[in-house]
């Protein structure tokens, strides 16, 4: 059975302590709900675009959002891939009850069937990938903290390089199911993948490691809750200003706002305005005498402004 080797350093210990401050932060600070969707997708939006990155698709932040948003067609079919399976770990719950060896397969696909310089041998994959589930099934592995748990899982899929295809985009998947089961789900607004391609030279050093040391994963271990601890402390930081700015909201009233409404506001945090030929492709089969209404409402409540007048109208967030 697969048995992981490394040693919990000061660093990683630090770095855990980190993520358990930002991640009460986060799962106990209460925010608008049109925030809270804004940072749900922002965190999808960067997690398409830079495992896209990885695979050499540079594709604009610009047109992977509106692909999001459903008012573009996917920009390459790994990103619609991508898309689907992060939607299937962020939104079935069952998904994510048990660990078990089809899980793998189910995200992956098929298994290599070619050789790799770096990877384990095609005839060799089952069994280590066997191995590798029976052991996070261990009690061993039950009781090892979550996040090292994460990390472990991931670095397994990135040395053995089990499948055709988007190795890297599966292993960070999986790494989310891992921490998602066992209650670290941040929201559902982090990202791992920015931290990786910020710096591509630190990462292949960082699984390099785990080659070069004989199979040991501190080295490893250190680089992956780095840069969960940095990425939980810029959302922790995002959701503080959000939430003291729910508060005021409360305090006027600005808070108590229509499902449509709420999209208007999510559209102007994205795009900044809002225009009248818009209106049909964000609400299908709504009047737009309705839309007015809901934009009325919002500049009443001083969320929103209005520059023009009749169609050439523009719509913008108040400062």
């Amino acid at each position: 059975m697969y048995l992981p080797e490394f040693t919990i350093t000061n660093s990683i210990l630090k770095n855990i302590s980190d993520i358990e401050y930002a991640r009460s932060i986060i799962e106990n600070a209460r925010i608008m709900p049109s925030w809270e969707k804004q940072l749900k997708k922002d965190a999808q939006i960067r997690c398409i675009s830079n495992s896209l990155k990885v695979i050499g698709q540079n594709f604009s932040v610009e047109i992977i959002k509106k692909f999001v948003d459903g008012l573009n067609n996917p920009p390459s079919k790994e990103a619609n891939n991508i898309l689907t399976l992060i939607k299937k770990v962020n939104l079935n719950e069952t998904f994510l009850e048990s660990f078990e060896f089809d899980d793998i397969k189910s995200i992956g696909g098929a298994f290599r069937s070619r050789k790799n310089s770096l990877g384990t041998n095609p005839e060799e994959i089952l069994a280590e990938m066997e191995s590798m589930i029976d052991w996070f099934n261990s009690l061993e592995a039950k009781e090892t903290h979550p996040i090292i748990l994460s990390g472990i899982l991931k670095i397994q899929i990135e040395s053995a390089i089990p499948f055709e295809n988007m190795n890297s985009i599966v292993s960070n998947l999986l790494a989310l199911i891992i921490l998602k089961r066992n209650g670290y789900s941040f929201g559902n607004y982090i990202c791992l993948e920015e931290y990786y391609t910020q710096n591509f030279g630190k990462y292949d050093y960082s699984v390099k490691s785990v080659w070069e040391n004989n199979g040991d994963l501190t080295v490893w271990l250190e680089y992956f809750t780095d840069g969960l601890a940095r990425e939980t402390s810029i959302i922790k930081e995002k959701i503080i200003i959000l939430a003291k700015d729910t508060k005021i909201a409360k305090v006027s009233g600005r808070i108590h706002l229509t499902q449509r409404q709420e999209k208007i506001v999510e559209h102007l945090q994205d795009y900044g305005i809002m225009q009248n030929n818009e209106f049909s492709k964000m609400f299908p089969g709504v009047s737009e005498d309705s839309i007015l209404r809901d934009l009325k409402t919002l500049i009443d409540k001083k969320i929103i402004i209005k520059n023009g007048k009749t169609k050439s109208s523009r719509y913008e967030l108040r400062d």
